[in-house]
């Protein structure tokens, strides 16, 4: 009867970068790409993040971020806030359905104005939320 032994491969934010499965006996061997790490036990990169303070895995809760307005002039003079971000959450915005910029955001507050006319879709991710979307009608 063959053990084995379930563990993930999480980098230094405590992204679940994958789930990985071996033999008890060939566990100890194994070795993390430069820059990631390795702790036995099962999760789920979607829903999932290494807490890297304590070495455990944590469901990752909604972002709290609040967003100032859903409409804006297409005239790139009128900003629509978000705040509640975590640095390094990267924000990805989409103009009716096509990729226009992604942004890493440094700070907790992330302004964007439009300059062109249409239905926007501002997509936010960080390692230790679950992702969120945003829409913004700019006229």
């Amino acid at each position: 009867m063959n053990l084995h032994t379930v563990f993930i491969i999480y980098n230094s934010e405590g992204a679940i970068m994958r789930r990985k499965s071996v033999e008890t006996a060939l566990f100890a061997r194994q070795r993390a790409p430069l820059g990631q790490f390795i702790l036995e036990g099962d999760g789920d990169p979607g829903s999932q993040y290494v807490d890297v303070t304590t070495k455990e895995i944590r469901e990752k809760p909604a972002h709290p971020i609040s967003q100032s307005a859903t409409t804006a002039t297409a005239d790139g003079s009128a900003l629509v806030t978000f705040t509640g971000l975590l640095p390094n959450t990267v924000a990805s915005a989409f103009l009716d359905g096509e990729l226009q910029t992604v942004m890493t955001v440094a700070e907790t507050v992330l302004d964007i104005s439009f300059d062109t006319p249409g239905v926007y879709e501002i997509r936010v991710t960080h390692p230790r939320h679950l992702p969120a979307r945003f829409t913004v009608v700019a006229t």
